[in-house]
């Protein structure tokens, strides 16, 4: 608003004309905004001087002359934390804040950073300090440690004053700078701010009034803390350390083991560049703070302690985790970490085939794993022409614990209201669930037969069919694969319908839908499914007792869609328009489970006149429900 960008600048009298201070106004908040997104764009700080220039003498002026002076410091203190330079970052962001820019959570959350910063070189020091006083080098803490410990203290209590002065403002607000929106985002991260710096203090204070770890005391697999080159930040004074800084008392026996240790290293190593690529969902190359949280809290870890790993983890605190600072952990040992967050160690890491049990069980709470890693595998599989081998390119999912593979499954699906076609994918969450849970012994069948007779009748005419039985028909095996593949890529997962012969039901049963048999089809070569049964109605076959066929089908439809072609095997789902569909084209087989068979009979008439009617305005229905929810 104006009123928050130099008050009622640009209604007042002077030598510019209320146009010219409109223009003036509205180039400000346009260059505001791009500086804000990218503090070190020259091209926009050198735009922001010119109108700067601009101003003159008056009242009004003088005000918008203040807030462009406070947002330069405001992108000055953005940058500066980028770089990890946080003293300068904290200084601009004060001025920032006292020059009348909503500065004042960033200034408090940049003293926390440095805090959380120099509590690692805290536990770094103690760690080192600790072997020496073992080896009977020093007699007690280092002037590294003590200062390092005050360094801490003092950056932590400055992040607690930053924030209490930046909550006064906040109340006091005599210019109206904050909207209700703004206030209430301000409060809650000038109140994570808090929390973290006395839970910061309070460690430190523990750390202070326990007698220093040796390095054997250190268990692998904890956050390791270095600079940004890979070396830890304070020089050794025994000189017993190697190329990355690591003290070593290594001996004629180690140097036997090392072939065998390089070798378990580089297979973890390609399970950790796979690993990285999920985590990082945006691909960009590093891992932020809001991606971690993404994952880990999946699995219950609260967003206090997700800052306190990451603020570990960024050892160069530029707020991105690169690929060395996120190996360095994955193989941790350097450092003390955070009690319950600790990585695997090398050894099981290595071991297991594809690598990281655990880490892997993680990764299965990404509600977006594998659109880097597996899927862009599988793609590659699709465009040789081959079936896609994920077991091949990463961690056998589907071989992890039921309840773990289950849960993950679950939380991966997107919301019905996000679908192409919202029915379908909230019938399709129900039974994905209802599948899931027979993994598990505990199906709900009647449940299960209500809902799919409800989906098969919404394009079937109730009055020219009968349906004889609807049976649950899950393979585990089949299931459990499917499951993986959901718990890869967070998309909708569609309950749809496969019309087919008698004599070709027991083949899908056992093996599910091949995507081989259709060597020709009008949207692509896969495997084809009806959003509407009326439309499955179709390609079924009467056997000899006037029995017809009809599988209900869950699809991973997956992210994307393309318009399919002839003949092609699409990388992604094909679909017959974009627009609400009615067909499927699936290449993967994985993306396909069949979980019920439902045999009924026409009683009337077998086809045209009243079937055509239903399907058509179940598809008109389908599409104005998409319409209703902004879809269309």
């Amino acid at each position: 608003t104006r009123k928050s960008l130099g008050g009622s600048f640009s209604h007042v009298s002077g030598s510019k004309t209320i146009k010219q201070k409109k223009r003036v106004l509205d180039k400000y908040r346009g260059l505001r905004g791009m500086l804000l997104r990218k503090p070190e764009d020259q091209k926009t700080l050198k735009a922001l001087a010119a109108v700067r220039a601009e101003l003159g003498e008056g009242e009004e002026d003088q005000a918008l002359l203040k807030e462009i002076q406070a947002t330069e410091a405001l992108a000055a203190g953005l940058a500066a934390a980028r770089r990890g330079d946080f003293p300068v970052a904290a200084e601009r962001l004060e001025e920032a804040a006292a020059g009348g820019e909503r500065a004042g959570a960033a200034a408090a959350e940049a003293h926390l950073s440095m805090a959380h910063s120099r509590f690692s070189t805290v536990l770094t020091e103690g760690r080192r300090s600790g072997r020496r006083v073992q080896r009977g080098t020093e007699a007690g803490p280092s002037g590294g440690l003590q200062r390092a410990e005050a360094a801490c203290r003092d950056a932590a209590s400055k992040a607690l004053a930053a924030a209490a002065t930046a909550r006064r403002r906040l109340a006091e607000d005599p210019a109206g700078k904050w909207t209700k929106k703004d206030a209430d985002e301000d409060r809650r991260r000038l109140d994570e701010v808090d929390r973290s710096a006395r839970m910061l203090l309070q460690k430190l204070e523990e750390a202070s009034s326990q007698p220093p770890p040796s390095g054997d005391d250190v268990p692998r697999g904890q956050i390791l803390v270095c600079g940004a080159d890979g070396a830890l930040p304070v020089e050794d004074d025994d000189g017993s350390s190697d190329d990355s800084g690591v003290e070593s008392d290594a001996g004629a026996e180690q140097l036997e083991a090392e072939p065998q240790h390089d070798a378990k290293k580089k297979k973890a190593k390609e399970s950790i560049v796979r690993i990285f690529s999920l985590w990082d969902t945006d691909g960009d190359g590093q891992i932020s703070q809001s991606e971690l949280t993404f994952v880990l809290l999946k699995i219950g870890f609260d967003e206090e302690t997700v800052a306190e790993l990451f603020h570990a983890v960024d050892v160069d605190g530029n707020g991105r985790v690169d690929y060395n600072e996120f190996f360095d952990w994955v193989f941790g040992g350097k450092s003390v970490g955070i009690p319950g967050l600790s990585p695997p160690s090398p050894e099981p890491v290595a071991e297991e085939q594809g690598g990281l049990e655990e880490v892997r069980e993680v990764l299965l709470q990404d509600q977006r794993l594998g659109r880097h890693g597996a899927s862009a595998a599988a793609g590659d599989a699709e465009d040789a022409g081959t079936e896609p081998a994920e077991a091949k390119q990463q961690p056998a999912l589907s071989n992890c614990k039921t309840g773990v593979l289950v849960d993950a499954a679950v939380s991966s699906l997107v919301p019905s209201e996000s679908a192409r076609h919202p029915d379908r994918a909230e019938a399709g969450a129900a039974l994905v669930k209802h599948a899931a849970d027979s993994l598990q012994g505990s199906l709900s069948a009647a449940s299960d037969r209500e809902l799919v007779k409800g989906l098969f009748f919404d394009s079937m005419p109730t009055t020219h069919i009968s349906v004889d039985r609807i049976e649950a028909v899950a393979q585990p095996d089949l299931l459990k694969r499917f499951l993986a593949k959901v718990a890869e890529d967070r998309s909708c997962v569609e309950a749809t319908f496969h019309g087919t012969k008698e004599e070709a039901v027991p083949a899908i049963l056992s093996g599910g839908l091949s995507t081989r048999h259709c060597s020709v089809g009008l949207y692509g070569s896969g495997a084809y499914v009806g959003t509407h049964a009326g439309l499955a109605h179709k390609y079924t076959l009467p056997n000899g007792r006037g029995r017809r066929h009809m599988l209900v089908v869950l699809v991973d439809v997956g992210p994307e869609v393309v318009e399919g072609k002839r003949g092609k095997r699409h990388k992604k789902t094909a679909v017959d328009r974009l627009v609400n569909p009615t067909q499927y084209c699936l290449f993967s087989q994985d993306r396909l489970f069949v979980s019920h068979l439902i045999t009924y009979h026409v009683r009337k008439q077998k086809d045209g006149g009243p079937f055509t009617r239903e399907l058509s305005r179940a598809v008109v229905r389908a599409g104005e429900r998409a319409r209703k929810r902004g879809l269309l």
